[in-house]
C-alpha cells in the first residue's frame, strides 16, 4: 500500500507543478485550495523540467497534458 500512496502523491506533486507552469493556478490559489480541504499541505517538485512534466504525465498517460507542455516548451524555445 505505501508504493500507492507514494504513488499518488508523486501525481499530486507533478500535477501541482503542471498547474502552475501553465499557469491554471497561483501559489496563492494552491494555498487557498489547501485551507478548504482536508489536507495539511500541498508539495511540488524541488528540480523539474518542463521536460520531467512531459515525460510523467506521458507515463500516465495523460496525452493532453503532454500536448499543451510540449506546446509551452516550443514557444518558451522562441
Amino acid at each position: 500500500m505505501e508504493f500507492l500512496d507514494d504513488l499518488e502523491e508523486l501525481n499530486d506533486i507533478m500535477h501541482n507543478a503542471y498547474l502552475i507552469v501553465t499557469k491554471k493556478k497561483t501559489l496563492e490559489s494552491l494555498y487557498k485550495d489547501l485551507r478548504k480541504s482536508n489536507k495539511t499541505h500541498f508539495s511540488l517538485p524541488f528540480d523539474f523540467s518542463i521536460d520531467d512534466l512531459i515525460e510523467h504525465f506521458s507515463n500516465m498517460e495523460d496525452f493532453d497534458k503532454c500536448n499543451e507542455l510540449s506546446k509551452l516548451k516550443n514557444v518558451q524555445r522562441n
